[in-house]
């Protein structure tokens, strides 16, 4: 069960940092092809640059990686981890400290 845990945890712990590497990328490929369309006009609309805005702003939000899988695989190792540890509890009492009675 420990090596589940860290195996959930580790492919967990690298979809994050994925996903945090590759979102400055994303953006910056679809401002820049957003860009490059609006790069021959000196002059637009109000309604031109809203739909812009828009556009770019809902493909931004569509290409950004999802990371409530890897989060989940992140807690779903970490209480394997935890499950796995408290069942390696060793109590190390002999017969005759069991058998003692407490004094203060």
């Amino acid at each position: 069960m420990r090596k589940i845990g860290y195996a959930l945890l580790s492919i967990g712990f690298v979809w994050l940092l994925w996903c945090s590497l590759s979102i400055r990328p994303l953006a910056r490929a679809i401002v820049v092809r957003h860009y490059e369309q609006l790069a021959g006009k000196e002059t637009f609309t109000s309604e031109q640059v809203r739909q812009s805005i828009r556009t770019s702003t809902f493909e931004l939000v569509d290409a950004i990686p999802w990371i409530l899988p890897a989060a989940g695989l992140m807690l779903v190792g970490g209480i394997l981890l935890d499950r796995a540890y408290r069942g390696q509890k060793v109590y190390d009492h002999t017969a005759e400290q069991c058998a003692a009675p407490n004094r203060r």
